[in-house]
């Protein structure tokens, strides 16, 4: 278990808070719907630190559906960050995500289920030029920059910039964890 998870499992200790003692064990829906509530608030604090509250309201009216107005919100990204906001509420979705892991009873896997997924993650590099475009046309991303890094490693992002994983990745197993 890292520092951080130690450290939110003593404060859960500590106020009578949720911890779960099993990956499989199931929280009660409160907790599972407070744990969602206090992790939109902490985002939502980050992306107002961040100076993207419009990427914020254009992700809520795309996920929530058209019933929220966006002509209703005043607000525009920009450039005014505010880097002691933001490194407030990073570590407190830190501090909330850590609460999610502990109340999800994941405490003991955690950093183990981590480094798998860093070590898929790191298999998101396409082997070669070929196999990068391949996976461009297979996905319909033609046109797409192909980035070289190392002279061995080939990226593709789509426009947001989001590495496109290769036609081929292999998904992450997680199973294992939660048995």
């Amino acid at each position: 278990m890292n520092d951080s998870i130690k450290k939110v499992l003593d404060f859960h200790t500590t106020f009578n808070q949720r911890v779960g003692t099993s990956p499989t064990a199931l929280e009660p829906l409160e907790v599972r719907q407070l744990r969602i509530k206090l992790l939109f608030e902490e985002l939502a604090e980050l992306a107002e630190a961040s100076d993207c509250k419009m990427t914020m309201t254009e992700l809520c009216f795309n996920y929530f559906g058209p019933h929220l107005k966006l002509e209703d919100h005043e607000c525009v990204d920009g450039d005014n960050v505010n880097k002691i906001e933001e490194l407030d509420a990073l570590a407190d979705i830190q501090y909330v995500l850590n609460g999610k892991i502990i109340t999800s009873g994941l405490q003991e896997v955690f950093d183990s289920a981590f480094n798998v997924v860093h070590e898929n993650n790191m298999t998101k590099a396409h082997t070669s030029l070929d196999h990068a475009k391949k996976t461009a046309r297979e996905k319909g991303l033609i046109g797409h920059q192909i980035v070289t890094r190392d002279n061995h490693k080939f990226l593709l992002y789509n426009g947001d910039g989001k590495l496109i994983k290769p036609y081929d990745h292999v998904k992450v197993g997680l199973e294992n964890f939660v048995k």
